[in-house]
């Protein structure tokens, strides 16, 4: 019987040994989840900002090609082709 308990108290060691190795391993992977979810809503800000940045640069952009084109509609040249030359004397 005394052999029984000690080996039931062994086991009981063993159990909660494995149960605290298992807290640990649980704890270390809700920690590495947390992690890898403050690395994603960092990398969607960048994300975001980028694409914001990239959306007023085209904007920018646009808005000198409009002007661009209005100066020259305003200035005369509609009557040139893409070569500079006037559209009569295309050879």
């Amino acid at each position: 019987m005394f052999a029984v308990s000690i080996r039931l108290d062994e086991a009981r060691r063993y159990v909660e040994r494995d149960r605290t190795a298992e807290r640990k391993e649980r704890d270390r992977l809700i920690q590495q989840r947390q992690i890898a979810r403050d690395r994603l809503t960092e990398l969607e800000d960048l994300l975001r900002q980028y694409l914001l940045g990239q959306a007023i640069l085209d904007a920018v952009d646009v808005q000198r090609k409009s002007h661009s084109a209005r100066e020259a509609l305003d200035s005369g040249f509609t009557g040139l082709d893409h070569t500079g030359l006037p559209n009569d004397r295309i050879v």
